[in-house]
């Protein structure tokens, strides 16, 4: 799979084709909105996490009440819903102030790291028969007067017969795969001929368990690592993050959130390499033990300016990584887990958009910048038009990106290194 396709877009119309809301109330919309607001005042430019996914003529989302739509691209219309519990959870157990004013310091804790912190609960895996997605509801603990999930679901989602549930791993029985039992997927499976590839937790091991997509049965698993204590469970910051592996040039790359990379042999299910971030030289896969703090864990605010989500990246013979949990630009050699250069800061990026003519494009708040494979030499372009910054994420049109800025703007950018040249701009509705 393409993790870096060129889409064929084009800049945006004035109006809108069509709009639907993914909030639960209204009540529920306009405090967001306040939040942003203010936020965006205080200059942190808050980015959705939810992520869409195309098939077809579908565009397929989840809703902050933790629901999945798939709507018609052309009318806008809902063609079917899918609800975890069979109604929506704002129904189910939501509650909201009916204080109008001061509806941003009521809204839920919850919502507010659904919509900009956590990018583990927007985002979903499909391919053209199935969608597959991870929802909380497994299991809980109590620790230390905390209220832990220390397990969840994944489900397979049929797209031709609108939504049916097709089977459910996980949670405190493991569903139709008892192997998973208690098991924490750190995000959404990658599809690969016919196979689903996830990032699983269980019993302080972190591993590669690869399901049937039809049936969700294990087919055959890796351990990656041991995490100790804390338990992702209890650990936020990385129960915020969407963790999936990348399949390129033979190797399964695989995150976890725990500061090393783990690279996977496809053919022999061998343990290839490890890295880990805090040094130059890869790590013996057999000495991989990671550990983290509960200080630490505890340490997270789904308001912080970090990187957008925990991007991964293979291609060109590189993997770039842009892990939540240390703030910089990782870039290693996907077969040997050589780096190509010493760590670089984040400084402004948000996210990282693409590679293109051995430069690593990353989008930051006001400029693009870009980073050599190389020898890791940073190039940054001039500031977007107006004083304007980045709202959310872009997309590729050719060699070029359309992204959107604030002001309701979408422009189009060179991407060659060092350019950054506005070639075109939209007002949007």
């Amino acid at each position: 799979p393409n993790r870096a396709a060129v889409s064929s877009a084009g800049m945006p119309l004035s109006t809108a084709r069509w709009i639907k809301e993914i909030h639960s109330n209204v009540l529920e919309k306009d405090a967001l909105v306040e939040i942003g607001d203010s936020q965006s005042q205080r200059g942190n430019t808050l980015f959705p996490k939810f992520d869409l996914r195309l098939v077809d003529d579908l565009v397929l989302t989840k809703t902050t009440d933790a629901s999945i739509l798939a709507i018609d691209f052309k009318t806008g219309n809902i063609r079917w819903p899918f609800f975890r519990k069979g109604m929506p959870y704002a129904f189910a157990e939501q509650s909201f102030s009916t204080d109008f004013e001061n509806a941003a310091s009521t809204i839920s804790p919850e919502i507010q790291d659904r919509v900009w912190g956590s990018s583990a609960y927007g985002q979903m895996s499909c391919d053209m028969e199935r969608v597959y997605a991870v929802f909380d509801h497994g299991r809980e603990t109590r620790s230390r007067g905390m209220q832990f999930e220390t397990s969840n679901v994944l489900v397979g989602l049929s797209i031709p017969s609108e939504g049916t549930l097709l089977w459910t791993v996980g949670g405190e029985d493991g569903g139709s795969e008892p192997w998973l039992r208690n098991a924490y997927f750190l995000g959404p499976p990658l599809p690969y001929e016919g196979d689903l590839y996830c990032l699983v937790e269980a019993q302080g091991q972190m591993q590669l368990v690869v399901l049937d997509d039809e049936t969700g049965r294990r087919l055959w698993s890796q351990q990656l690592a041991h995490s100790t204590f804390p338990p992702i469970a209890a650990d936020s910051l990385r129960r915020s993050q969407a963790l999936s592996p990348a399949i390129s040039d033979g190797m399964l790359l695989c995150p976890t959130g725990l500061g090393a990379l783990v690279a996977v042999d496809l053919f022999d299910r061998s343990l290839a390499w490890a890295t880990y971030y805090g040094s130059n030289t890869p790590a013996s896969t057999g000495e991989f033990i990671a550990r983290s703090t509960l200080d630490n864990a505890s340490d997270y605010n789904p308001m912080s300016i970090r990187w957008h989500d925990p991007t991964m990246l293979a291609q060109d013979g590189v993997v770039v990584v842009t892990p939540l949990e240390l703030n910089r630009v990782i870039c290693c050699d996907i077969f040997s887990g050589e780096r190509r250069f010493a760590m670089l800061n984040r400084n402004h990026a948000r996210y990282i958009a693409g590679i293109a003519d051995g430069y690593i494009v990353a989008v930051g708040d006001r400029h693009l910048a870009w980073f050599r494979i190389a020898d890791g030499k940073q190039i940054l372009g001039p500031d977007y038009p107006d004083g304007r910054v980045v709202v959310g994420r872009g997309v590729w049109e050719g060699n070029e990106l359309l992204l959107p800025l604030s002001g309701q703007a979408v422009v189009r950018v060179g991407t060659h290194h060092g350019s950054g040249e506005v070639l075109d701009m939209a007002q949007v509705d």
